[in-house]
C-alpha cells in the first residue's frame, strides 16, 4: 500500500494491482494527480506509487529518446528498430532490424524487453534471432528540468550465438537528462559491458560515456513535424583486454532526428559515423518507429 497526493492534499492508498494497472495502463498524464518532484534525498519515497508522467522541461525539451543513447527516464512505449550497416572494405554489410517494450512498474522502477539484432542479412539470408536484454531503470531524482537514473540490464545469450556470441553480458550506468532552456537538452550516460563468462576475443569489459545535444523546435501538434527535434550524439567505448591485447577506443556521432506523426507515433532516425580507426564500419543508418501510450 502507498500514498501520493492526488492534487487536493489527501493520501490515496493503492493496492499493488492497481500500482501496476495505473503505471501500465493508465491515463497520462493523470487526471486525477498532481505530478510532484522525486529527489535523492527522498529516496524511500515512490516505490510503491504508480506512475505519473512528468512535465516538459520548463525550458520547451521534451523526455523523448533519441538514436544510439540510453533514456534517463521514464516511457511507455513499443519500438521497432531497423538499420543498415555498410561495412569497411572487406567486411560484408548488414541489414538489423529489433524490437523494444517499456513501462514503467512505480515511480521508481521500469523495466523493459530489448530484442537485439533481429539480423535479416542480405535478401537472401535466412532471418536470425538475436538476444534478449531485459532493462532495469531505477529512478534517483526528477524534477522538472532534470532526471537522473540508475540503470542495470542484463544481456541474455537466447538467440542465434552468431549474432549475440552466446555470453551473458552485464550492463550497469547512470543517465542524466537536463532541460538548457530554448528547446536545448543535454543528455549524458556513463556505463560499463561486463561479460560474466568467458570472451574468445579476451574483452573483459568496456566502459562507454553516451553525450547528447538536441533541440526541440515545434509543437507536439503541428502535422508530421510535431515535437520536431534535431539531435548530436557522441559514444566513446573503451575494451580491456586481457593477454597483452591493446586496449581499443572506438568514438562515434550520430546526427539524427525525432518528430512526431500523429497519434503518439514518433519517427526517429540517425546515422553512426565512426571517427576513429580502425573503423568497425562506414557508416549505420537507424531508424525508429516508436508509439507511445
Amino acid at each position: 500500500m502507498s500514498r501520493l497526493d492526488n492534487g487536493q492534499n489527501a493520501p490515496r492508498h493503492y493496492g499493488i494491482l492497481e500500482i501496476l494497472y495505473v503505471s501500465m495502463l493508465g491515463k497520462q498524464p493523470d487526471p486525477e494527480r498532481t505530478w510532484t518532484p522525486l529527489t535523492v534525498s527522498d529516496i524511500h519515497e515512490g516505490w510503491f506509487d504508480p506512475w505519473i508522467a512528468p512535465p516538459n522541461g520548463s525550458g520547451g525539451s521534451l523526455r523523448q529518446g533519441w538514436i544510439n543513447i540510453q533514456d534517463p527516464y521514464f516511457n511507455r512505449m513499443v519500438v521497432g528498430t531497423t538499420a543498415f550497416t555498410k561495412g569497411t572494405p572487406g567486411t560484408p554489410d548488414q541489414y538489423t532490424g529489433g524490437f523494444i517494450y517499456e513501462t514503467p512498474i512505480t515511480r521508481r522502477y521500469l523495466f523493459g524487453v530489448v530484442l537485439n539484432n533481429l539480423q535479416t542479412g542480405p535478401a537472401s539470408a535466412t532471418l536470425r534471432f538475436g538476444d534478449i536484454t531485459l532493462e532495469n531503470r531505477f529512478l534517483l531524482e526528477e524534477t522538472v528540468d532534470t532526471t537522473l537514473s540508475f540503470n542495470f540490464n542484463v544481456r541474455i545469450p537466447s538467440g542465434d550465438p552468431s549474432i549475440g556470441g552466446g555470453r551473458t553480458i552485464l550492463n550497469p550506468y547512470l543517465a542524466l537528462y537536463q532541460d538548457l532552456g530554448r528547446g536545448f537538452s543535454v543528455r549524458l550516460v556513463e556505463g560499463a559491458y561486463v561479460p560474466v563468462d568467458s570472451r574468445p576475443d579476451n574483452i573483459e569489459a568496456s566502459a562507454f560515456t553516451q553525450l547528447g545535444l538536441g533541440q526541440t523546435l515545434l509543437p507536439h501538434d503541428v502535422p508530421l513535424l510535431g515535437d520536431f527535434t534535431y539531435f548530436l550524439v557522441a559514444n566513446f567505448q573503451h575494451d580491456w583486454k586481457d593477454n597483452g591485447v591493446p586496449n581499443h577506443t572506438i568514438v562515434s556521432l550520430t546526427p539524427g532526428f525525432r518528430t512526431h506523426l500523429g497519434h503518439n507515433f514518433f519517427l526517429l532516425a540517425g546515422v553512426q559515423l565512426p571517427v576513429t580507426s580502425p573503423r568497425p564500419f562506414d557508416e549505420q543508418v537507424t531508424v525508429f518507429v516508436v508509439k507511445g501510450f
